[in-house]
């Protein structure tokens, strides 16, 4: 099973930090003024206050996923200028351009190489952080979104995978 966070980015979207994870079900989803259900997030609470008591996760990989069918040149351009890290508690894991994780999972290793993959707990606080580092790139997709969607916006879920167990460890 995988957890997984959603941010939206649209024609109003700034070139802020994306903090995943933050929001739980029945919030506000970052980016937006949806609530959050099950189609941006499977967790209960917000990461701040840890995973809910009984619950148990060890995240061995994580990967990206969009709502667009096709990645083109502006989605491609915005990626690769945007950078994904997850710390659990204290301990940075991994800090990854988001193209890659949109191109194939990416494994999750300890920093400190005492256990493969990161152990998420009850009440440790966890967070997956994405900073978009070029606002040309930004309004790049911003204008692509408003002009070739739809929508005008773009859906961008991060997937922690690994196994969750809820009940004793």
């Amino acid at each position: 099973m995988s957890l997984y966070s959603a941010f939206i980015i649209d024609a109003e979207s700034g070139g802020e930090p994306y903090n995943l994870f933050e929001y739980g079900l029945g919030q506000q989803v970052v980016g937006c003024k949806r609530v959050a259900t099950r189609a941006y997030t499977n967790v209960p609470r917000p990461s701040h206050a840890g995973l809910p008591m009984g619950w148990h996760a060890v995240i061995n990989s994580w990967r990206v996923v969009t709502n667009q069918r096709h990645l083109d040149e502006a989605v491609l351009d915005w990626a690769a200028e945007t950078t994904c890290r997850l710390q659990v508690g204290s301990y940075s894991f991994k800090l990854e351009p988001l193209l890659n994780l949109l191109m194939a999972p990416q494994p999750v290793n300890d920093p400190r190489g005492t256990r493969d993959g990161a152990h998420l707990l009850e009440n440790i606080n966890y967070s997956v952080q994405i900073d978009q580092l070029s606002l040309p790139a930004l309004d790049k997709l911003k204008a692509h979104l408003v002009e070739n969607t739809n929508t005008g916006r773009l859906i961008v879920w991060v997937y922690l995978d690994g196994r969750v167990t809820y009940g004793p460890i």
